[in-house]
């Protein structure tokens, strides 16, 4: 199979102090036009705060038929193999900042203006990870923007 990747544009920000937006604009995205954000093995390095506005940026840029698909990392129980992992991540200077459980997660996506489609537990690892598919809600926004909870 062969993906015509043409029209495919990565872009490079920085989501804990750049403008994803404009980032975007700046890129010639066309915001009427459906998109693919794609967010996997992200999330969980970036603080709430951070997402929310990530995502909506991403929002602020999409059409009603855009797909945001990210992966979520899962709040566990005293997983020994997770925290050995974790230790060796955080030693390299990536200290896992969200990780939270399924319900507190995908309320994360809906309050930055995401209506969740499917939640998918990776086969692989099951328990330890959510794969999302999201469109901007009906609202086109969501709440307003400002203190997340």
């Amino acid at each position: 199979m062969h993906t015509d990747l043409g029209q495919l544009t990565l872009v490079a920000a920085d989501f804990t102090r750049g403008d994803v937006a404009h980032a975007l604009t700046a890129a010639d995205h066309d915001r009427n036009q459906p998109s693919l954000f794609l967010c996997e093995g992200v999330l969980m390095y970036l603080r709430q705060d951070v997402i929310h506005r990530l995502l909506r940026a991403a929002l602020a840029c999409s059409s009603d038929d855009t797909l945001l698909a990210v992966s979520l990392s899962l709040r566990q129980g005293r997983n020994t193999w997770r925290i050995r992992a974790w230790r060796r991540i955080t030693h390299r200077g990536e200290p896992p900042r969200t990780v939270l459980p399924t319900g507190p997660s995908l309320a994360l996506l809906e309050r930055a203006g995401w209506s969740p489609q499917q939640v998918t537990d990776p086969p692989e690892r099951p328990g330890h990870a959510r794969l999302v598919t999201a469109r901007p809600n009906s609202l086109k926004g969501g709440p307003p923007d400002g203190k997340i909870a």
